[in-house]
């Protein structure tokens, strides 16, 4: 990439999904259209298509693939999470509580100088729950400055708490809102830009790339 992915790409993607939104495919949207929208707004600002890779394997964590990578020195890193929720009775919460942060950790563990990206489109009624969830357990994203610690973590549900992990749960995470953009009244894009994981306080991140604890 060789540079900062600037405000331009983010706006062109919010103008793609609201396009779609007012032609009547708003139902028809996935995380996938909102990563295609923005490898197109990325080649619109200049990159070359080779340099695009999608679902490239995390060095670090086992199994874990990075969204969207632009080859680059350094590399531009983009996680993306558009969680769609059936209805508002079953909808998993929860889980998608938990996959939302799990972006910034996922991001932050990533070894070595990168441009980490988190965006993240969030409809009406997951900005209530997401704000509900901020208020009882001190993880608030809709924020220019996000700091995910592990008392924090230490509060939430455990379906939540499972899927971030104990390992990664033990860093802090820091990350600053860039971009906010509404895409209609019904739907906006949030952007993320995530530091890189500082030293934790028990255990050594390379137990993270072999799924161990600090005692194996």
């Amino acid at each position: 990439m060789g540079g900062r992915i600037g405000g331009a790409v983010w706006e062109a993607v919010a103008a793609e999904l609201r396009t779609h939104r007012r032609n009547g495919l708003g139902r028809l949207l996935t995380e996938d259209t909102v990563r295609f929208a923005s490898a197109r707004a990325l080649v619109d600002a200049g990159v070359d298509p080779v340099m695009l890779h999608v679902e490239w394997p995390h060095p670090v964590l086992r199994g874990s693939r990075v969204d969207l990578v632009a080859d680059g020195h350094p590399p531009a890193l983009i996680e993306f999470k558009f969680p769609r929720e059936p209805n508002e009775q079953s909808a998993p919460w929860t889980m998608t509580l938990g996959e939302v942060l799990k972006d910034f950790y996922r991001l932050a563990a990533f070894p070595g100088a990168a441009e980490r990206l988190f965006a993240y489109v969030e409809t009406t009624r997951l900005r209530r729950y997401m704000a509900g969830a901020a208020e009882r357990y001190g993880m608030a994203i809709d924020t220019e400055q996000v700091v995910l610690c592990p008392a924090d973590v230490a509060r939430l549900p455990t379906t939540a708490s499972q899927i971030i992990g104990a390992e990664l749960a033990a860093y802090h995470v820091q990350a600053r809102r860039n971009s906010l953009l509404d895409v209609d009244d019904g739907l906006r894009l949030a952007v993320y830009e995530v530091d890189p994981l500082g030293a934790p306080p028990d255990a050594a991140i390379a137990c993270l790339a072999a799924d161990c604890t600090p005692d194996d």
